[in-house]
């Protein structure tokens, strides 16, 4: 979440979910690194002394915007770094991860990224130039976004490299249900690890998947949610055209929910958009940028994504129409105007 960018548990390398209140709920000691933190709970300054302190470390970044602002809390500055994304900013800037990294230290990834399959980088000899254009990058257990330029990515950078352990983990859900502790969790990497954190997916999710070698998550959650981000541009299209076709669109989804395709999903976006209410469940424009990604991800094995594609040109108008900060719901007012 936006306000739990990272956090991690202090004892017995147990760890505890990302609403910091389910912290209570299952007894697991936190350690936060935000500027909103659980009572209880210690608060670290920055990531590396989060890490230090810590057995499992979790991060998630939301966005450029978030993690910045919560750079600029940290000592240090990024001056003499190229540009890079908030994956690289948070592992590898000043006070960041890899600072606090030592061997037996664990790291889980949850924030939603992008995949490439270009695994003989992480082979490759120290001070090896990537280019910007790779969709991404698997580096020794460390999923990272694409670069905004060529960068020099030194093997001795890599979490996995200081006999630290790495598991990527995005979920798969909204809000309420991160609040219920109900989330999906796709995990990829240290299958070790990952059996080491079944009490916190226990505490946060209903379900977890392990998906084999990193990169494998990241790549199904972007095909989950081009499922999902399709699915909903088509939810908001048949309510509109049957707005301007004369028909009553409650009686739409009053059919709709007694079919096949009836599901908690459907009738809750369906919802906002009768009662006109647009507060943001998953942001439109995360839903734009999964798509984005999933397409690239389709175009990097030459595979055709044109549902995809046309999903993402409704949202990109939705996003010029000031939608980007409302409910992927949000995308039905890229249809009436």
């Amino acid at each position: 979440s936006d306000r739990l960018p990272w956090e991690a548990t202090r004892e017995h390398g147990r760890c505890v979910s990302g609403p910091a209140s389910l912290c209570s709920v299952h007894c697991l000691q936190l350690t936060l690194g935000s500027v909103t933190f659980a009572e209880g709970a210690r608060l670290g300054r920055t990531p590396a002394e989060v890490v230090s302190t810590c057995d499992i470390t979790f991060a998630c970044v939301s966005d450029p915007k978030a993690a910045k602002d919560r750079l600029s809390l940290w000592p240090g500055t990024l001056a003499g770094l190229l540009p890079l994304s908030p994956a690289h900013r948070l592992v590898l800037g000043p006070s960041g991860v890899l600072q606090g990294i030592r061997p037996g230290k664990c790291y889980v990834d949850m924030s939603t990224v992008d995949a490439d399959t270009v695994t003989e980088l992480a082979q490759r000899q120290p001070s090896t130039l990537v280019h910007g254009s790779a969709l991404g990058l698997s580096v020794e257990g460390l999923v990272l976004q694409p670069l905004c330029a060529p960068c020099f990515l030194p093997k001795t950078l890599v979490i996995v490299s200081r006999g630290g352990r790495f598991l990527e983990a995005p979920v798969s859900g909204n809000q309420q249900l991160s609040n219920d502790g109900m989330l999906v969790i796709l995990a990829a990497g240290d299958r070790g690890l990952y059996e080491d954190c079944s009490s916190c997916f226990q505490a946060m999710g209903k379900t977890s998947f392990f998906l084999g070698e990193v990169g494998n998550a990241a790549k199904m959650m972007l095909i989950v949610n081009m499922v999902q981000g399709s699915f909903m541009a088509t939810i908001a299209e048949g309510l509109t055209l049957a707005q301007v076709t004369g028909q009553s669109q409650q009686t739409l989804l009053d059919i709709l929910n007694q079919g096949q395709l009836a599901s908690i999903f459907l009738d809750q976006k369906c919802q906002n958009i009768l009662q006109g209410n647009f507060k943001p469940d998953f942001y439109l424009k995360y839903i734009q940028k999964d798509l984005r990604l999933a397409i690239a991800l389709g175009d990097a094995v030459n595979h055709p994504t044109p549902m995809a594609a046309a999903a993402n040109e409704v949202y990109k108008r939705a996003k010029a129409l000031d939608q980007s900060d409302n409910d992927m719901s949000a995308v039905y007012r890229a249809y009436i105007h």
